[in-house]
């Protein structure tokens, strides 16, 4: 089968599908599904379109914390998310700036004490 190429303007379209999709499935608490989309817009490099949720934080910036949360470092999530760590340092600023602090320990203690959780089986670790 050949390789299909997808344009500029098919991206913006498909980030835009795949943003309006992950927001229904984050609305239906049908987490699978939202793995499976952030999994097709990491394969497909498409960055959805962010839509923060009632936290104030984008999806991305939510997977970031948990990482955070669990001790992982800046390389250890781009590995995870298959980002580059620049990229992660990027978010974890944006999420230092957000929760009002100034380094890693200080988020992790401003988002527990926020009460903020990650998703999925891990919420009761922290």
């Amino acid at each position: 089968m050949p390789e299909t190429s997808i344009g500029p303007g098919d991206r913006r379209a498909a980030a835009s599908e795949l943003a309006s999709a992950a927001a229904l499935s984050e609305q239906l608490q049908a987490i699978p599904l939202g793995a499976l989309i952030a999994d097709l817009e990491r394969r497909g490099g498409i960055e959805a379109i962010p839509t923060p949720g009632s936290d104030g934080l984008t999806p991305r910036e939510r997977e970031i914390l948990t990482q955070v949360l669990a001790g992982a470092s800046n390389r250890d999530i781009a590995r995870a998310l298959f980002i580059s760590p620049k990229t992660v340092s990027v978010h974890v600023s944006a999420l230092l700036r957000k929760f009002g602090v100034s380094g890693r320990g200080d988020l992790m203690a401003a988002a527990r004490a926020s009460k903020l959780r990650p998703e999925g089986p891990r919420s009761d670790t922290f």
